[in-house]
C-alpha cells in the first residue's frame, strides 16, 4: 500500500486529464427533501474545500445531504483523491446523468460513492496514465500501481481496472452499462479511513482553505451583476454568473432565488425547480422565491400547485397590493395561458372565505 502512495504522488502529474471549464458545486433540493449537490467543471485544487463548506452548512441548517451529480472530465488528480475522501467520509451517493460526463479524476468521485448511480447514456470514463503525453515503461508502471490499490480501496471490480490498465492515454474508454452493473453488483463500502490514510501517508491531506468572508462579498458581488445582465437579457450568462455566486456562498436564498428564476427563464424548468426548492428551505417566507415556485409549477402544467405557491406569495408579500396587481395582471394575459390559470385560481382562493 505504502508504495502506492508514493506513486500517487509522483503521478499526479502524469495521468493526462482532458478538462472542462472550472468547476462548480451548487446544491439543489430533490423531490424527496434531500440536499444534491451539483458538481460541474474541471476539478481543481480548492475543490474539496468547497465541498467541505457546502457539507458544513448544510449540515449547520440540518439539510440532509443525498450526494453529487456529477459532470466533469477530470482534473486535478489530488484534489480528485481528496474529494473522493470527503464523499465516502460523509457517505455520500454519485450520479452521472443522461449524456453527461464523468471521466479521468471525475472517476475517483464516482467511485466513491457509497451508493453509485448512472442514467443510460452517462458516459462514464477511465484511461491509462502517460509521462509527456507518451504511455513510457514509467507511466505503465505508476497506472498499474496506480489503479489496483485505488480500485481496492473504492471496491472497484478487476474488471475495470482491466479497462484503466489497457487504455491508451491519448484515448478514453467509455464504461458500458454491464461495467457499470458489475460495479453496482460488486459495491462493498469501504470505510472513509482507509481512503483518508492513503492520502495522509501520500502527504496530500491538507486540503486548498479559502477566505469564507471574501467568498462572501464576491458572491454578492456576483449575484448584482447576475441580476443586471438578466435585465439586460443575457440570461445565460446570468444563469453562470449566478451558479458561480451560488457555489462561492452555498445556501443564500436570495442568490438561489435569482439563479432559480434566471433558470426558468431559460426555460430550464426542472433545474429551477430544484434551486428554488432549496431557496425556500433555507428562507420559508421568502416572497420572491414563492412567486417563482408559482411560475415554475405553472409551466410544469401543475396549476393547482402553482395556486397555491401565488397565494402563499401573497401573504408574504410586503406589499400586498403590489402583489394582487401582479396575480390579476397574469390571471388576465391570455398570452401564457398556464400562468393565467393559476393565477385566477389563486385569486379564487384570496376571495375564498376564511382566507
Amino acid at each position: 500500500m505504502k508504495s502506492f502512495l508514493k506513486v500517487v504522488q509522483g503521478i499526479a502529474l502524469l495521468l493526462s486529464c482532458t478538462v472542462a471549464s472550472a468547476s462548480t458545486l451548487t446544491p439543489s433540493w430533490s423531490s424527496d427533501g434531500k440536499i444534491i449537490v451539483k458538481f460541474e467543471g474541471k476539478i481543481e485544487e480548492s475543490d474539496p474545500f468547497r465541498l467541505t463548506q457546502v457539507l458544513n452548512a448544510a449540515k449547520a441548517k440540518n439539510f440532509p445531504v443525498w450526494g453529487l451529480f456529477l459532470k466533469s472530465d477530470g482534473g486535478n488528480v489530488e484534489a480528485g483523491l481528496q474529494l473522493a475522501s470527503i464523499i465516502r467520509q460523509n457517505r455520500l451517493s454519485t450520479h452521472v446523468g443522461a449524456n453527461d460526463v464523468c471521466a479521468s479524476a471525475c472517476f475517483y468521485l464516482f467511485a466513491a460513492g457509497i451508493h453509485r448511480w448512472a442514467s443510460t447514456h452517462a458516459r462514464v470514463g477511465v484511461h491509462s496514465a502517460s509521462e509527456n503525453g507518451l504511455e513510457t515503461d514509467k507511466a505503465k508502471a505508476a497506472t498499474i500501481h496506480f489503479s489496483r490499490e485505488l480500485a481496492e480501496t473504492l471496491d472497484v471490480p478487476d474488471a475495470i481496472l482491466g479497462k484503466i490498465i489497457r487504455t491508451p492515454p491519448q484515448r478514453m474508454y467509455y464504461l458500458t452499462p454491464q461495467d457499470l452493473g458489475t460495479m453496482g453488483v460488486q459495491f462493498v463500502p469501504t470505510p472513509a479511513s482507509k481512503i483518508q490514510n492513503i492520502l495522509a501517508d501520500a502527504g496530500i491531506s491538507a486540503q486548498k482553505t479559502r477566505d469564507p468572508v471574501q467568498d462572501r462579498k464576491r458572491a454578492r458581488e456576483l449575484n448584482q451583476l447576475g441580476l443586471d445582465e438578466m435585465r439586460d437579457g443575457r440570461r445565460e450568462k446570468a444563469i453562470i454568473t449566478l451558479t458561480e455566486a451560488a457555489t462561492l456562498y452555498p445556501f443564500d436564498a436570495e442568490i438561489l432565488g435569482n439563479l432559480g428564476y434566471a433558470q426558468y427563464l431559460q426555460d430550464m424548468h426542472e433545474a429551477a425547480l430544484g434551486t428554488l426548492l432549496t431557496a425556500l428551505k433555507v428562507q420559508p417566507s421568502r416572497a420572491m422565491t414563492l412567486q417563482n415556485l408559482g411560475l415554475v409549477y405553472a409551466e410544469l402544467g401543475d396549476a393547482p400547485r402553482a395556486a397555491q405557491y401565488f397565494l402563499t406569495y401573497f401573504k408574504a408579500a410586503k406589499d400586498t397590493g403590489a402583489a394582487l396587481d401582479t396575480l390579476q395582471k397574469w390571471a388576465s394575459d391570455t398570452t401564457r395561458l398556464q400562468r393565467a390559470q393559476a393565477a385566477l385560481h389563486a385569486l379564487k382562493l384570496l376571495n375564498a372565505p376564511g382566507v
